[in-house]
């Protein structure tokens, strides 16, 4: 017993251990389908955006995906990120791309739930220095300290393009870039820019687009943006509203917490927990 209350998740924080993920398969099936698009994923406080978009991180990274394109997933927080601008945003791009690639290539193959929990032991805290880019024989000039974090379109594009042949050679057609929070750019004074660089790089940019998927998650914010000024990226983006989990998915996700904390409820509490919940997640 003491083993399992050790190893409950903090449900107050996003799902991060595969086996707690409940629901939401037919999105994900979805959005597997097509890595390498553009989608918008929408939903109130506390729904799940981040769980989903951690499922979708894991099942793209599992050994057995077994879909023909598999892009490598990227997950930002861009509330924790904070860009300052659009060229503080491609360094940070590249740079979070280049340190998962690192954690991936150090976890051992095992199963999902393992291989994803040594994925994340492997974070490192602190910044990455800008030697990623001598790394990928990118070469620019620094006028002042800023610019070290801090990216020209011309060396994203031959950063990114390097890191994909890298990718190639481990089984990843693309890369996937997951952006939690993207609320944080729409209070920007440069959003507009971000979403038309965005909307570029996966309608003009042809060396980029087949190999470039997006993924933004919001709520209120985002979505008032889109209607008010009319991204260009919402014109090519597939938007999806999360809604509350099934009656069947409740079920399963009750089941699995009375399993796995071997709290055990009978009929009447289980449907009580059914009924006041409303079938949310949290």
């Amino acid at each position: 017993m003491a083993n399992q209350v050790e190893d409950r998740p903090n449900f107050r924080l996003a799902i991060t251990d595969p086996c707690y993920f409940i629901g939401r398969r037919a999105l994900l099936e979805e959005m597997e389908q097509k890595p390498f698009g553009v989608h918008i994923l929408l939903g109130g406080r506390r729904i799940g955006k981040t769980s989903t978009l951690n499922a979708f991180q894991w099942s793209l990274l599992d050994p057995n995906f077994n879909k023909v394109n598999r892009a490598f997933p990227v997950l930002i927080n861009l509330q924790v990120e904070q860009p300052k601008d659009l060229e503080n945003l491609r360094y940070i791009l590249i740079a979070r791309l280049r340190e998962s690639i690192n954690r991936w290539q150090r976890v051992p193959m095992a199963s999902l739930r393992e291989m994803y929990r040594s994925f994340l032991r492997q974070i490192a805290g602190g910044e990455v220095a800008v030697s990623f880019l001598q790394q990928l024989n990118i070469k620019f000039n620094i006028v002042n300290p800023d610019n070290e974090r801090r990216l020209i379109h011309d060396d994203f594009r031959q950063a990114f393009l390097q890191t994909i042949n890298e990718l190639n050679q481990q089984k990843f057609s693309g890369a996937c870039f997951l952006l939690d929070g993207a609320e944080f750019i729409t209070r920007q004074d440069w959003a507009n820019d971000a979403w038309s660089y965005f909307r570029g790089l996966k309608d003009t940019e042809t060396s980029i687009k087949p190999f470039l998927g997006l993924l933004l998650s919001g709520y209120r914010e985002l979505k008032e943006y889109q209607q008010a000024v009319g991204s260009q990226l919402l014109n090519i983006a597939d938007v999806k509203w999360l809604s509350p989990l099934t009656n069947l998915e409740m079920k399963d996700m009750i089941d699995c917490r009375e399993k796995k904390e071997n709290i055990p409820l009978n009929k009447q509490v289980f449907s009580a927990v059914q009924e006041w919940s409303g079938c949310h997640p949290y």
